[in-house]
């Protein structure tokens, strides 16, 4: 008797533990039987789209949930819109919200469970600084503005500060105009375009200053210092600070000051790098 009251107790311990397993279902799960028993709770339309990104599950044809259509891990790097939400209850009782989301040319699209989507960074800093940097570097000598445009034109948002796979990004363009002034001291230009190359690093350095560590501003402050003391007396040994005439043929500045450029423009490229989160 005793042996047999066990056993019914196992059993209802062993079917209790698989109805508790099947109360915890994902809402990522693909639960055929729990798919059609869903039911819709409510549903709501929002003004704006809003962007995200979608870390993970699946995007489903309908909030019933029972046709995948894509494997969100495909597309961790693509920025969805949404402008539906509908919240369902589930057969297991628990209600979930799911969004409907889109990409841009709306060829990928569905229903996700909403813990499945992060807010889409939108990169506003990111832009803004891009644009600034073409402003400057269009103060540049026409000559050798082009390449650095090219560059900048071809920098991704996402990587804007600091791109491992690539060279056109800011601080790698903020690297090299330091070291072409170095290089290439001299530029055949009229009027004051070169003196604009040199002083191309310090509009730099205002743009981005206010981002840098305490540590760091002090340190490329003393840099900026030097890199200014070098130039103007530079100029002044060239005699052309105050001459227009002397600018045709470019400046030719001393071997002090195009180094001092470079060693500020290679911290200050460092130190914007940083920037990339």
């Amino acid at each position: 008797m005793t042996k047999s009251i066990h056993s019914k107790m196992t059993y209802v311990g062993l079917l209790a533990a698989s109805m508790g397993i099947g109360m915890f279902v994902s809402p990522n799960g693909s639960n055929a039987q729990a798919a059609s028993h869903i039911k819709i709770v409510s549903s709501k339309t929002m003004d704006d789209a809003q962007p995200y990104n979608i870390t993970h599950g699946y995007l489903y044809s309908s909030p019933k949930l029972k046709v995948r259509l894509h494997n969100g891990k495909n597309y961790v790097h693509t920025t969805f819109y949404t402008n539906k939400a509908t919240t369902v209850k589930k057969s297991y009782g628990v209600k979930s919200v799911y969004y409907y989301v889109f990409n841009k040319s709306k060829t990928v699209y569905g229903w996700t469970w909403h813990g499945n989507l992060v807010k889409a960074k939108t990169y506003d800093q990111e832009k803004s600084d891009i644009s600034a940097m073409i402003g400057i570097i269009n103060t540049m000598n026409p000559i050798s503005r082009g390449e650095y445009l090219e560059k900048l034109n071809d920098v991704d948002v996402r990587t804007a500060y600091n791109d491992p796979s690539s060279s056109s990004d800011i601080s790698s363009i903020v690297y090299q105009i330091g070291n072409d002034l170095k290089d290439d001291p001299g530029y055949e230009t009229i009027g004051d375009e070169t003196l604009n190359d040199y002083q191309t690093l310090g509009k730099f350095y205002d743009l981005f200053k206010s981002r840098f560590s305490t540590f760091d501003r002090e340190k490329l402050d003393s840099l900026y210092d030097n890199y200014q003391t070098a130039l103007n007396k530079s100029l002044a040994d060239d005699g052309s600070s105050d001459d227009d005439d002397q600018y045709d043929g470019g400046l030719e500045l001393s071997e002090e000051a195009t180094s001092a450029a470079s060693s500020f423009g290679d911290t200050l490229s460092e130190d914007i790098a940083k920037l990339q989160e």
